[in-house]
């Protein structure tokens, strides 16, 4: 995960990356108690207004991409067991 402030301070060689580019089935997991140890209750970027934000802004612009929201941090066990497992599903002959 790399973090850029305005684009201006975003190195030229991201410049031209682009998101929901997925041409085969997709999945969006969202960590509804976060997403980085930083952000944790108690660490320096806990807010949970901007992660609110954040998903207030991924539910409205997720398109017909799936998505699953689960009630967790995503350095928990759980939601790395329930990212794998959707992954391993997705990948499957069958999921295309």
């Amino acid at each position: 995960m790399a973090n850029f402030d305005p684009p201006a301070t975003v190195p030229e060689k991201f410049n031209d990356r682009k998101a929901a580019t997925a041409t085969g089935p997709t999945s969006i997991m969202i960590p509804l108690k976060g997403v980085s140890a930083i952000d944790q209750t108690g660490k320096a970027f806990n807010d949970p207004a901007a992660r609110q934000a954040l998903y207030d802004g991924i539910r409205a612009t997720h398109g017909d991409v799936e998505l699953i929201e689960l009630d967790g941090h995503i350095n928990d066990p759980a939601f790395a067991e329930a990212a794998a497992t959707r992954l391993l599903q997705l990948l499957a002959p069958s999921a295309g």
